[in-house]
């Protein structure tokens, strides 16, 4: 009878201890594989936060072509009476704000068009609105 016990115990003690290995094997590799999960959706979140840092800089980028552009046009806009975001007291603290963001943007061909406008060329805002909306539309490609 004693032999009997002692069997039936040494057989459940087996039984427990290979289930126990069993169920720690089998978590390890389950916490091994959330491990690498979680490593690559940490590595997507960095790709995205970057991607989000570039799409804000193109953005704030074309928002300031954009706000020049609604700084060219106040002239048209107060001639026609309609209100602007931006207001002036006069001709030349406008044509000063214009020269300064001009010269902001670094870009030739808009200092180009802003002289030929100063010195009354007709074509000049037109070429300006072009090239303000074609800087605009590579930015945000």
């Amino acid at each position: 009878m004693k032999n009997i016990i002692t069997v039936i115990l040494t057989v459940l003690l087996v039984i427990s201890v290979g289930l126990g290995i069993y169920f720690y094997t089998n978590s390890q590799n389950k916490l091994r594989d959330m491990q690498v999960e979680l490593n690559k959706t940490k590595l997507e979140i960095q790709n995205l936060e970057q991607e989000k840092t570039v799409l804000k800089d193109k953005t704030d980028k074309a928002l300031l072509y954009i706000e020049y552009l609604d700084l060219i046009v106040y002239p048209i806009l107060k001639d026609a009476g309609i209100s602007s975001r931006v207001k002036f007291d006069n001709d030349m603290s406008w044509l000063l704000e214009v020269e300064k963001r001009a010269a902001s943007f670094n870009n030739s061909k808009l200092n180009d068009y802003l002289a030929r406008l100063k010195s009354h060329d007709d074509k000049a805002f037109g070429l300006m609105m072009d090239l303000i909306l074609g800087e605009v539309e590579k930015i945000l490609k």
